[in-house]
């Protein structure tokens, strides 16, 4: 049953990186394969699912959702970044009952705070509508809090930790 639930959870059996797809047998525990991480995902892809007509599909990324090939040779982390946690999740939703996770920042903090707590190597948690630049993140900040980014112009290249460019 569970790898059953792993395999949907990872849309078919493929987790994708920063530029390669990896079949998620390859994963380690270390690598957000571990049973209290994949029952998190698990449930809270479930409890979305529960929202009639939505679809979704959810993603496992590697350095947060950036590649390190894109960056420049001069790029530093951000100091405010936990060093330890390189993965984030993003739950891409379809339809329109998408708007009804946008829409319901309790639902969202909820499914944030359950995989950051349980999934030790992710730190961001992002919800975003399919097709659409709407997306809203949820990070683990340097006091250990989970707190929603906040939107900084579009223009800001690098957004610090806990800031994501918006529209």
């Amino acid at each position: 049953m569970k790898r059953e639930l792993l395999i949907k959870t990872f849309l078919a059996g493929i987790l994708l990186t920063t530029s390669e797809v990896v079949p998620v047998l390859a994963f380690t525990p270390t690598q957000d394969a571990s049973d209290k991480c994949m029952d998190a995902v698990a449930s809270s892809e479930r409890a979305i699912e529960k929202i009639k007509d939505i679809q979704l599909s959810v993603l496992l990324l590697k350095d947060n959702g950036s590649s390190i090939e894109s960056l420049p040779a001069d790029h530093l982390p951000d100091p405010d970044a936990p060093k330890d946690r390189p993965y984030s999740y993003e739950f891409r939703m379809g339809g329109t009952p998408a708007i009804t996770v946008m829409e319901s920042p309790e639902f969202r903090k909820i499914i944030a705070t359950r995989i950051i707590k349980n999934c030790l190597s992710v730190a961001i948690v992002t919800f975003s509508v399919d097709h659409t630049d709407y997306q809203i993140t949820y990070g683990l900040m340097k006091d250990g809090m989970i707190k929603q980014f906040k939107c900084v112009d579009i223009n800001v290249t690098k957004p610090r930790w806990g800031y994501i460019s918006c529209v």
